[in-house]
């Protein structure tokens, strides 16, 4: 876990939840990552029993621009869902 998060605390970009830090104690791990305050995409979806072509084109380009962004860095993520 201490790798992943090494790797998240290293990326910047704006589709990409930001880590600012973590922290052990003796019995817990506390992770400082960014507020978001719109919720997981998932949660959206469910919400909206239908969206356009414009807002699922949109949609897919930020997921795709963060992807692409952890790919030039090398990265590989392994549990993307919507």
């Amino acid at each position: 876990i201490i790798h992943e998060l090494k790797i998240q605390s290293a990326c910047n970009h704006p589709n990409i939840c930001q880590l600012y830090g973590y922290f052990l104690d003796a019995d817990n791990l506390y992770i400082m990552q960014e507020l978001c305050t719109e919720g997981q995409l998932f949660d959206l979806l469910k919400k909206r029993n239908r969206i356009d072509e414009d807002q699922a084109s949109f949609l897919i380009r930020q997921v795709l621009e963060g992807i692409r962004y952890l790919h030039v860095k090398c990265i590989i993520h392994r549990d993307i869902k919507p």
